[in-house]
C-alpha cells in the first residue's frame, strides 16, 4: 500500500508540477491514505480526476484567454462527449440520425492524439473540419487544446485562433518562423472570417501563405459557408518536395457526426449524474423531453439547452414531478429549441440589431417553409435553390446579409449547393405553425388529412390545435 501511495503521489505531484501548481509531497499523501483507509476507492477516484480536469481547465482558461473567454472554455468542458468524424456528409439526408445507417465513424480525438500528431510525415498537415451550426465544432478544438497540453511529452506547442477575431492574423504572425515547424495552428471558424465573408477563397489562400510554416493545420467551418461541395477546399496550394516531383497538400476532409443514442445517453449521465439525487427526477425528465425531440437533440448544441425545459424542483410541484415534464407535447420542446437555437445566432450580431435579427429570421424561417412546401412537385425534393434565398428575402424586407440567410438560418446546404431546413421536423413545424395561424391555408392543401409525407407536420397540427381550445 506505500509503495502503491509512493508511486501515485508522485505522479500527481509532477501531473500539478506541470500545471505550475506546487503541493507538498507530505500533504498528497495523507490525502490519499485518507481516501484509500475510508474504502471508497471508485469515489476517491472520481474526486482526483475532477480535481485534475478543474487543474486542466484553469490552465486553458489561462493559456486561451483573451481569444476565448473563460466562461466559454468552462462551457466546452462540461459533459463533453467525444466527438465522432465521418468522410461523407450527413447534410444530405433530410434528418441528420440517418446517416449513421451505412457510414463509418472514427473518433477523431483519438486519431488526432494518437496519429496525426505523432506522424512525422509531411503528408498530411490540413485538416478541414466541416459540421453544421451547433455540431461542436469550437468545443472540440477547445478539448483537443487541453488533452494535448496534458500530455507528458509533447513534440509541439499549439496555439488555437478563433478567425472571428478582425486581429486573427497578429496572432499567428507573433510564432517566430523558426518555431512554426514546432507549433500545431487550430484555426476555428473559418466562416466567421470577416475577410472570408467578402472573398472565402482569396482569405483561405491568404491565410496559407501566411501559415504555411507551421507543423499542421486544423481548419473549422460550417458546411454551408462554402457553395457546394465541389467548392469545399481541396488543394492547398501549398507544395511539398516528393522523390519524383513536387506536388500540391491536399486538405483532409472530415465532417462531425452527429449524436447517436449512446452519446444521448452518455451525455445526460455526465449532465445529471446519479450520486446527486436531486438529479433522478431531473434526468427522468430529460429522458422523456428527448423522446419529444429526438431528430432535434442529435445536434449538441440543442441537447444543451436541455435545461430550459426542466421543470425547477421544489416542493410544490413535486407531484407534477412525479408524472410528467414542464412540457406536454413536442411541439413545445420544438418552440423552445427553435428559439434557442436563433437566439444563439442572434448573440453573434451587434447588441441594436438583436432583436431585429430575431424578427427577420422568424419571418425568413416561415417564408422558407412555405416556399419549399409550395414547390416541392416542381423541385423533386424539399430544398430550396440558393438564387432563391436572397430573392424571397427582398419581397419580404427580411433585412439579413447573405451570409446570414445561408449560415445562420435553420438551413442546411446538401452536396449540390441547394439549401434545406436542418431536420425536415423543423420544415413541418413550420407548417403546422403557419397553418394554425392561417387556416385557409390548412383547409387548402388539406395536407394535415392525407399528405403522408407530411405525418408529423399532422401531429403538430394536432397539438397545436389541442392548446388553443384548452
Amino acid at each position: 500500500m506505500e509503495n502503491l501511495i509512493d508511486l501515485i503521489s508522485d505522479s500527481i505531484k509532477e501531473w500539478l508540477h506541470i500545471y505550475k501548481y506546487e503541493v507538498s509531497t507530505k500533504l498528497i499523501k495523507i490525502t490519499l491514505l485518507l481516501i484509500f483507509c475510508s474504502g471508497v476507492i471508485p469515489l476517491g477516484v472520481k474526486i482526483i480526476r475532477n480535481i485534475l480536469l478543474w487543474i486542466e481547465t484553469r490552465r486553458a482558461q489561462v493559456d486561451l484567454f483573451p481569444l476565448i473567454e473563460k466562461i466559454v472554455v468552462k462551457e466546452a468542458r462540461q459533459n463533453y462527449i467525444l466527438t465522432k468524424f465521418q468522410n461523407i456528409s450527413p447534410g444530405d439526408e433530410h434528418e441528420p440520425s440517418y446517416a449513421y445507417a451505412s457510414t463509418a465513424k472514427e473518433n477523431m480525438m483519438s486519431f488526432f492524439l494518437k496519429r496525426a500528431f505523432i506522424d512525422d510525415s509531411e503528408a498530411h498537415r490540413y485538416y478541414l473540419l466541416l459540421a453544421d451550426s451547433g455540431m461542436g465544432k469550437s468545443t472540440f478544438l477547445i478539448n483537443l487544446f487541453i488533452r494535448y497540453q496534458r500530455r507528458f511529452f509533447k513534440k509541439y506547442k499549439i496555439l488555437l485562433v478563433p478567425l472571428g477575431n478582425p486581429q486573427a492574423d497578429n496572432e499567428w504572425q507573433k510564432i517566430d518562423s523558426n518555431q512554426q515547424k514546432n507549433t500545431l495552428l487550430f484555426l476555428d471558424a473559418f466562416d466567421e472570417d470577416p475577410k472570408a465573408g467578402l472573398d472565402y477563397e482569396e482569405r483561405l489562400q491568404d491565410i496559407l501563405r501566411q501559415t504555411r510554416g507551421f507543423r499542421a493545420i486544423v481548419l473549422t467551418s460550417r458546411t454551408q459557408f462554402f457553395p457546394s461541395e465541389k467548392e469545399e477546399p481541396h488543394r492547398t496550394g501549398v507544395y511539398r518536395y516528393s522523390l519524383n516531383h513536387d506536388t500540391s497538400h491536399y486538405f483532409k476532409k472530415m465532417y462531425l457526426s452527429p449524436f447517436d443514442d449512446k452519446d444521448v445517453k452518455m451525455y445526460l449521465r455526465k449532465k445529471y449524474p446519479s450520486w446527486n439525487i436531486f438529479n433522478w427526477i431531473k434526468r427522468r425528465q430529460a429522458k422523456k423531453l428527448v423522446k419529444l425531440s429526438p431528430n432535434l437533440i442529435v445536434r449538441p448544441m440543442l441537447l444543451s439547452y436541455i435545461d430550459d425545459l426542466i421543470v425547477p424542483f421544489n416542493v410544490s410541484n413535486l407531484k407534477q414531478l412525479k408524472y410528467k415534464s414542464i412540457y406536454l407535447t413536442s411541439v413545445d420542446v420544438y418552440a423552445k429549441l427553435i428559439e434557442k437555437w436563433i437566439m444563439r445566432e442572434a448573440y453573434r450580431t451587434s447588441l441594436e440589431r438583436r432583436d431585429k435579427f430575431i424578427k427577420d429570421m422568424d419571418l425568413f424561417s416561415k417564408v422558407v417553409a412555405l416556399n419549399i412546401f409550395n414547390n416541392r412537385i416542381n423541385r423533386n425534393g424539399l430544398f430550396i435553390y440558393v438564387e432563391d434565398l436572397s430573392l424571397l428575402a427582398s419581397d419580404f424586407s427580411i433585412s439579413l446579409s447573405e451570409l446570414e440567410l445561408k449560415g445562420r438560418s435553420l438551413l442546411n446546404r446538401d452536396s449540390f449547393g441547394r439549401y434545406k431546413f436542418a431536420h425536415k421536423s423543423i420544415l413541418e413545424f413550420l407548417l403546422a405553425k403557419h397553418a394554425i395561424e392561417n387556416m385557409p391555408f390548412a383547409e387548402g392543401v388539406g395536407y394535415f388529412v392525407d399528405f403522408k409525407e407530411f405525418d408529423l407536420a399532422q401531429k403538430f397540427y394536432q397539438e397545436m390545435f389541442t392548446q388553443q381550445i384548452i
